[in-house]
């Protein structure tokens, strides 16, 4: 059966009666482990793909921490102008209340 999500199969070839040195091996080895390569090995493609899958892993997570940054600014904006908004009416309202104060006291 075709596996439920899209995917990548690795299978190493079996030769019945090949010689066992040009077989391939099938290795799990974690992003980690393959950007921990020294510069005289013979998988340059390997580990160039590592070097560019790690990057685009960091910059997606860079864009997900700046994104939820700037959210969290804004909201933080946001509240603060209503804030302000609040103070400014409210200071409205006792300059009103104080004039008319200060006209019945004229009367």
């Amino acid at each position: 059966d075709p596996p439920k999500h899209p995917s990548l199969i690795c299978m190493p070839r079996h030769d019945a009666g090949g010689d066992p040195k040009t077989q391939k091996r099938l290795q799990l080895v974690s992003l980690d482990g393959l950007l921990d390569y020294q510069m005289d090995d013979d998988d340059f493609e390997v580990s160039l793909m590592s070097e560019v899958f790690s990057e685009m892993l960091t910059q997606r997570s860079a864009m997900k921490i700046l994104a939820h940054l700037r959210g969290c600014l804004a909201k933080h904006q946001e509240k603060e102008i209503k804030e302000h908004a609040r103070k400014v009416a409210e200071d409205e309202a006792k300059a009103k209340e104080k004039e008319k104060e200060k006209e019945k006291e004229k009367e």
